[in-house]
């Protein structure tokens, strides 16, 4: 992969015209204080936790096809949703990595954070969107296919358009079952290098850390953000290990096995 060095550590205090406030700022500490009852990664899965001197060999065998297996970047647009799309977007690529190209749907971004944020421009707590992701869900977005196959949907956007009647039945499809926090690079790099996505905050803005890669000898993480695909490169953009380091990551690492699709066998 080419990166473009002008996507590298981006400033993101400096957002678009069209995008409201974002996460309400919070330190690695006072994050984990939210949330005493998630452990963390190397807690869990101990057995996944990689030694540095293998991170380049692993990124170039499992990473190769990440970008293309990405959910599509989409615009939180006017609205301070980035902690709903951030958790949203991750909840999208579990989805894929999980059960298939196939199997996996759109999601609404808004409709997770109009119960976290108190107004369409207020930002909101990265572990409330955890806690709302891990126990009522997300529901589809609107569009054709997802209107035919689930009762309720919701739109992109809209932080003032009520939720329908009885959602839950259908967000408790679309849930997070475990969730770990990643702390420091090692931490971070393993959950990514495992397969796993997950959701950190950086200058009031939050992001949906999605795999790690190589330029020449040097490490990046790659992210997807919520400003539409004519921001960064193609909506995508690159942290160092001096920007990701001092980072918290929640990280999604199982969803709920859905019984609205049938997982054929292998």
């Amino acid at each position: 992969m080419i990166i473009d060095s002008r996507y590298i550590d981006i400033d993101l205090s400096i957002v678009p015209e069209d995008v409201g406030a974002g996460c309400i700022e919070q330190t690695g500490d006072e994050m984990m204080a939210m949330t005493p009852e998630v452990e963390s990664f190397s807690s869990i899965f101990p057995q996944h936790m990689v030694p540095r001197s293998q991170w380049k060999a692993r990124c170039d065998a499992t990473m190769a096809n990440y970008r293309e297996i990405a959910a599509p970047i989409v615009s939180q647009s006017r609205e301070g949703s980035c902690v709903g799309f951030g958790w949203k977007n991750c909840l999208e690529n579990t989805l894929v990595r999980r059960f298939g190209r196939r199997n996996w749907r759109r999601l609404s971004g808004v409709s997770l954070y109009k119960r976290i944020g108190r107004t369409a421009s207020s930002g909101a707590y990265i572990p409330d969107g955890m806690r709302e992701i891990r126990d009522r869900g997300v529901l589809p977005v609107n569009i054709a296919e997802n209107v035919q196959q689930y009762p309720h949907t919701h739109p992109d956007t809209g932080f003032s358009r009520s939720l329908p009647t009885g959602w839950t039945e259908t967000a408790r499809l679309f849930r997070a079952s475990l969730v770990a926090t990643c702390r420091g690079m090692d931490e971070i790099a393993s959950a990514l290098l495992g397969g796993f996505t997950g959701v950190v905050g950086r200058q009031r803005h939050a992001i949906n850390y999605l795999y790690l890669t190589y330029s020449g000898n040097t490490f990046y993480v790659c992210y997807a953000n919520s400003w539409g695909a004519s921001w960064g490169q193609q909506g995508f953009g690159f942290d160092s290990e001096r920007t990701a380091n001092p980072l918290t990551m929640y990280a999604i690492l199982d969803v709920v096995t859905r019984p609205d699709i049938v997982i054929p066998e292998l």
